[in-house]
């Protein structure tokens, strides 16, 4: 099988063989990761003709999901057999472990409880193992248990009335299928040796067994045949004498009630183990060597003075030495991986409004449940895990939801989701509307009551009271429309961090209400109790100091670790406990895409252009050249791709330039630039002769060239205010071509009480396509050019980008990651078909335009982003992040 694919896995390798089948590690093309696939022994689908038994027997042992146990994807048909797939564990097996050299107490019971709490995991689903033993436990190299084939003696043995009671097949039975024996013989219960019902208990017997052998370094039960072994299960008790002499009196108790005979005297529930081992690993941690004491009481009373001198002069060295002994014996932090589960993975970007991921974690502030954007069904929900047991379950009515974050309680989340901001209590109560909120780029409980959120891109922030009500504008919509996104409300509610669209770090101060810069470049803001700003910058996690009373960076950032996923505005995929628990998803910049081609056939052609964090693109009238705004750490410049060269050259030098479009014969770019801390508009010529000129002398409430009218004597730019949000004005021009093109008037086009944005020029003149707000959602609308007149609503659903065919006889748009086209008649009149779609695929939403048509039509050029439609099923975790940064000061 070396080679072959089943499904989309492409078998890599063997790993291992037995009686109950060959297992392959195998690539799953369509996550990206890699698994372990058990191609099951034809013989055994034979015995049943119910392949939907093997499929639904799959997804109950799917339903486990925990640290310590290897999931269970799916079950898989091929040929005349069919295959499990599971969770590739790398690691020796726990047999493998115990034939190196004997385990220390210490170790044994770190594995025992690990296992514990797998199988209590188990139970409680209702799912008994029937097989553990040490070939089936797998130690990984950060110290993780994991409990392998959970359920598989189950999934392989006859449905018959009593397997659906619980029952066991028997040893016989299963010989005589497939020459194996279904749980081996050294571990079986002597229930299920009998072939008798069995239940849980069987697992605490093999368990008992188990930590027998780790302890022991040797087997409980023996012999030199099967009929031996057997035997002993049934009659013989373990030599207890086997047992190291240092055992604690209260696991040798605990073996043997795990390895009573009759079930009934045996322990009754795994979770009794773990307390158990719970209460002597924390007994071993409290013991401290004593002090020696006196040999009398009379010497005692003799040197109490000179006892106290030494206490006093001990206190002052005390309290010399504690603050660097602090930072010297600092926790190092612990590093682990939670998966979820298969059925609802981590939500991709594509997954979000209008295809911009958002935020997906959120940790209680007591680090004991975790709340995640689950992606069910073609939708996104919100998913709970209980960190300290490992069970995951959805919360009712969360259906689209995403941004969670938690109350200061912790008892409530509050979400965004189908243009409203929510919450929903952990105790499984249907969620209430607080307000709307367009889109909502994240949200803050302060303690006092209030939560603090961002609704779109042309949001300021916004505060609502926990139980709904009036909304409050904290801050106007910023100059420039750069949003201002996910707030993160100070301890006392002393102030909000926040980010802007523009990847800068601000503070808002609630007792002067005015705001101010603190970093450039960084997003996703949450201060921590060192006295830092924990934030993302371009997928890492970064620290910096940070004065709590003056609202101030008092240091540069430091980096604290690499490959946490960063979403294209900035969200972080990242969520912090008050403890220091850090659980983020890992990936990179989101940003980064590359530029391809889409043909009418829907086959791909990249360009060489190099990957990037792009914004807003045009091709040139003639498609020989595209402009791209590329954008780094220091700020965005414009550069022209040739399209036949292959070649890329910078065209602009000012470090904040962006939304270039083309004159209409391409020998010049208009673009907006940030040089005096308000964008203002600038026509530069492409033909090498560096001529370049300032347009518009805006200084507070700037704007960036959106279209050109055909004639080239009409630029259509953005603008905003705080009374009419994002508008619509045209800038005359007295010459389309030449470094003597000057601004002659400036009129408002469309400036209402709603946003109307990206908006774009007929091929005749007559008429501009735009977006708008004015419906509760984005939509696309038509008006009549240069003076506007009726509305008219082009998209039904949802709608963004409008862009003009070459033949003037089509309008496309896009929304989140669908395409559409709809037909059109102009002239004197105007007149739309219905929306159809047009393509659906894995491309990116960057700020602004993001794709354009070819002068013949024929192609459109996007923007294929990293990991746009990944959905993740493994979350990183980190403890004592707030120890490491102290070290990293």
């Amino acid at each position: 099988m070396i080679g072959e694919t089943l499904d989309h896995y492409q078998i890599l390798h063997e790993i291992g063989a037995g009686g109950m089948g060959v297992v392959y590690r195998a690539h799953d093309s369509q996550l990206n990761r890699d698994v372990a696939v058990k191609v099951l022994p034809a013989e055994l689908l034979g015995v049943s003709d119910d392949i939907a038994r093997f499929h639904r027997e799959a997804r109950t042992l799917a339903a486990l999901n925990h640290p310590n146990i290897a999931s269970i994807y799916g079950f898989e048909e091929f040929q005349s057999s069919g295959a499990l797939v599971m969770e590739l564990v790398d690691g020796p097996t726990l047999a493998e472990r115990m034939s190196q050299d004997p385990l220390s107490i210490k170790e044994a019971l770190s594995i025992a409880r690990q296992i514990a709490e797998a199988l209590e995991c188990a139970h409680n689903h209702g799912i008994i193992h029937r097989d553990l033993k040490p070939g089936n436990i797998k130690l990984r190299e950060d110290g993780t248990v994991k409990v392998l084939d959970f359920g598989l003696a189950r999934f392989l043995a006859p449905e018959t009335p009593a397997a659906q009671n619980e029952q066991s097949s028997t040893a016989s039975d299963v010989i005589s299928r497939s020459g194996t024996i279904v749980g081996t013989l050294a571990y079986m219960s002597p229930e299920q040796a009998r072939g008798s019902k069995v239940d849980h208990r069987t697992d605490i017997w093999a368990f008992g067994v188990v930590l027998y052998e780790m302890l022991a370094g040797r087997r409980a039960f023996s012999g030199p045949s099967s009929s031996d072994v057997m035997a002993a299960v049934l009659k013989e008790d373990p030599n207890w004498n086997a047992l190291p002499q240092d055992t604690p009196p209260s696991i040798s108790r605990l073996l043997r009630r795990c390895l009573a005979k009759d079930p009934r005297e045996r322990l009754h529930a795994i979770a009794d183990a773990r307390l158990e081992i719970d209460e002597v690993v924390a007994s071993a941690s409290a013991a401290q060597p004593h002090p020696r004491r006196s040999q009398s009481a009379n010497r005692f009373r003799s040197l109490l003075p000179w006892a106290l001198l030494a206490v006093v002069i001990a206190v002052i060295a005390v309290v010399r030495w504690l603050p660097m002994q602090s930072r010297r014996q600092s926790q190092p932090h612990l590093r682990f991986s939670i998966n979820l589960p298969a059925e609802a993975p981590l939500a991709p970007p594509s997954a979000m409004p209008l295809a911009v991921g958002r935020s997906s974690l959120a940790l209680s502030p007591d680090g004991r449940n975790l709340v995640y954007v689950a992606f069910v069904n073609k939708e996104t929900k919100l998913y709970l895990r209980d960190m300290e047991r490992g069970e995951f379950h959805p919360l009712p009515g969360t259906e689209g939801a995403h941004s969670p974050f938690f109350s200061p309680e912790g008892d409530w989340v509050g979400f965004f989701a189908h243009d409203k901001l929510k919450k929903v209590a952990l105790n499984g109560d249907q969620p209430v509307i607080l307000c709307d909120a367009t889109l909502g780029f994240g949200g803050s409980w302060a303690p006092n009551g209030s939560i603090y959120f961002s609704t779109d891109y042309a949001s300021g922030l916004f505060k609502v009271a926990a139980s709904g009500g009036l909304v409050e504008t904290i801050l106007p919509p910023r100059s420039g429309g750069f949003a201002d996104l996910f707030p993160n409300v100070l301890p006392d509610n002393r102030g909000v961090l926040f980010s802007t669209q523009a990847g800068d770090l601000y503070v808002y101060d609630s007792q002067t209400r005015k705001d101010a810069r603190l970093l450039h470049g960084g997003t996703f803001p949450e201060f921590v109790p060192t006295g830092h700003v924990v934030f993302s910058r371009r997928g890492t996690l970064r620290a910096v100091p940070f004065r709590l009373d003056r609202l101030e960076v008092i240091g540069p950032p430091v980096p604290l670790f690499d490959g946490v996923r960063c979403e294209r505005d900035g969200a972080g995929q990242f969520t912090l406990s008050a403890d220091g628990t850090l659980i983020y998803a890992p990936g990179t910049d989101g940003a980064v895409g590359t530029l391809v081609w889409l043909d009418q056939a829907g086959k791909q052609h990249p360009l060489r252009a190099p990957a990037g964090d792009y914004s807003a693109f045009h091709v040139s009238p003639d498609g020989t050249r595209v402009a791209i705004p590329i954008n780094n750490e220091t700020g965005t410049e414009i550069w022209l791709y040739d399209v036949k060269s292959e070649t890329t050259t910078r065209i602009t030098s000012g470090n904040q330039s962006s939304m270039p479009i083309w004159s209409p014969d391409g020998s010049a770019i208009y673009y907006g630039n940030w040089r005096s801390g308000t964008m203002n508009i600038y026509r530069k010529s492409v033909d090498g002769s560096d001529q370049t000129a300032q347009l518009t002398q805006w200084k507070r409430s700037g704007g960036a060239p959106l279209a050109i009218s055909p004639d080239g004597k009409s630029l259509l730019v953005s603008q905003s205010s705080p009374e009419t949000k994002e508008d619509l004005w045209i800038l005359r021009l007295t010459s389309d071509r030449g470094p003597d093109v000057h601004v002659a008037e400036e009129t408002p086009y469309l400036a209402t009480g709603y946003s109307e944005v990206l908006a774009s020029i007929s091929r005749d003149g007559r008429w501009v396509a735009f977006t708008s707000d004015q419906s509760g959602g984005w939509e696309i609308y038509v008006t009549s050019f240069p003076h506007p007149g009726e509305k008219i609503r082009i998209s039904t659903s949802g709608g963004e980008e409008p862009v003009w065919s070459p033949n003037g006889r089509e309008l496309y748009y896009r929304f989140g990651t669908k395409w559409f086209v709809v037909d059109i008649t102009t002239g004197d009149r105007f007149s739309a078909g219905r929306p159809r779609q047009l393509f659906e695929g894995p491309f990116a939403n960057i700020p602004g335009y993001s794709y354009d048509i070819s002068p013949d039509g024929n192609r459109f050029l996007l923007v294929e982003g990293a990991d746009q439609t990944k959905a993740q099923i493994e979350l990183k975790v980190v403890t004592n992040l707030f120890d490491e940064i102290r070290r990293r000061k």
